[in-house]
């Protein structure tokens, strides 16, 4: 299993896993230098602070890779005073001071000696799986049982109990002014100088659950509902758009405003809805959708619109749509994954169907037939060396872009997989 992800000082991919330290140098990994049977060891996170030192935890204790020193490692475990010898996470804020969260609490390092801090201390659990500086220098803790926040040395828990309208949250965002937004099960929070306000269908929101949010450069928040539809909070007011405002259905999953100030509401069912100058303009299948089942929108580097539905892939452009299936050249149906490289290609991952290039119009297909490794690709990554990365139901592997632009071309009749 494979836990994280980071680059060493020479560039190379470093991969955590269940079973140690590898290094992918000259595309074949390595494992890295041991250090009491590092190899033996699960590596749970990689981190590089500001003096570019590597810093690895693992299930047994902290390690130093200094860059100054790259061969020798150095290794902390509780008994240099380090909270647990689990280490989940690891941050550096803007002072220095290394932060890392474990099984057993959170510590800081700082000066070379460690301090901790626990439920004792105010935690909500000690369990730390996240850490996260905000732009006021305060450190947000994630763990197993609600939020805290540390500043100028004080812990803040963040609950039901400190107001918090529901331990369940769907969806965060930060507005300009820095407030952090929740939508959570049972209402929306904004969290502002340790404070949280909570607001509900009594204060004039259309359904207390919130499934999606965005913001525009007006400081207007915009909240996908789920089964009021889509509601407008601006200057401490809440205003709704429903299916009787011309909304394709309440029940909200996805809201992106573009460059332009438009708002796109994807619906579970009802399709996609444009919200333009105050009018809703609703697309269904009718329209050229795929699917009334809208997943996930986003606008690509050229102002296009890409729409994920149930029943394979979307583009807009200029107000006409075109779909992509099995009938125009997709290898399936199902799409698991989009990404779009630096030239502009869109390449997508299916179900069963394997890998499809989508450029100037045109789809090619990548399937086991041809040299890919497995036909599910769950997620796709682009690597320094214009590597293409696949997750896939069998494992990792890669496939260098170039040979499957030459494949694209007719250049080759098969490309190479190097999985792992």
């Amino acid at each position: 299993r494979v836990w994280c992800l980071n680059r060493d000082s020479q560039g190379d991919l470093l991969v955590g896993t269940n079973h140690g330290l590898n290094v992918l140098r000259e595309d074949r990994f390595h494992p890295f230098t041991t250090l009491e049977n590092l190899s033996q060891m699960s590596i749970h996170s990689l981190f590089k602070d500001k003096q570019d030192n590597l810093w690895i935890g693992t299930n047994h204790g902290l390690i130093l890779s200094n860059r100054s020193n790259p061969g020798t490692l150095v290794k902390y475990t509780t008994a240099d005073g380090l909270a647990g010898n689990t280490v989940n996470c690891i941050g550096e804020d803007r002072d220095g001071n290394l932060w890392i969260g474990t099984k057993n609490g959170l510590s800081r390092f700082s000066r070379g000696k460690f301090s901790s801090f626990t439920m004792e201390e105010g935690l909500a659990n000690d369990e730390v799986r996240y850490i996260y500086e905000d732009n006021e220098g305060s450190l947000w803790i994630a763990t197993l049982n609600g939020l805290n926040r540390l500043r100028d040395g004080i812990i803040t828990t963040f609950s039901r109990a400190e107001g918090l309208s529901h331990q369940l949250a769907y969806c965060v965002y930060e507005d300009h002014q820095y407030n952090l937004w929740i939508g959570t099960n049972n209402g929306l929070n904004r969290m502002s100088n340790n404070q949280i306000t909570s607001l509900s269908s009594r204060d004039g929101l259309s359904h207390n659950c919130i499934y999606s949010m965005a913001g525009d450069e007006h400081d207007t928040l915009w909240i996908g509902t789920a089964g009021g539809g889509l509601n407008r909070f601006k200057g401490g007011k809440f205003s709704h758009y429903t299916t009787r405002d011309g909304l394709a259905l309440d029940v909200v999953s996805a809201v992106q405003v573009d460059r332009s100030g438009s708002v796109w509401v994807g619906t579970l069912g009802g399709g996609l809805s444009k919200l333009e100058k105050g009018r809703f303009t609703t697309y269904t299948t009718k329209d050229g959708l795929l699917s009334n089942t809208i997943r996930y929108v986003f606008q690509d580097m050229t102002g296009k619109l890409w729409i994920g539905t149930n029943n394979g892939l979307v583009c807009m452009e200029n107000g006409i749509f075109k779909g992509f299936t099995t009938g125009h050249g997709l290898s399936h149906n199902m799409v698991l994954c989009i990404h779009e490289d630096a030239e502009g290609t869109i390449w997508i991952g299916t179900n069963s169907g394997g890998l499809n290039r989508l450029k100037n119009g045109e789809i090619t297909s990548y399937t086991t037939a041809v040299g890919l490794y497995n036909n599910t690709i769950f997620k796709i990554l682009e690597d320094q060396k214009e590597n293409l990365w696949m997750s896939s139901s069998r494992g990792i592997f890669y496939v260098k872009k170039r040979e499957l632009r030459d494949f694209a071309e007719g250049k080759l009749a098969v490309v190479t997989s190097e999985s792992y």
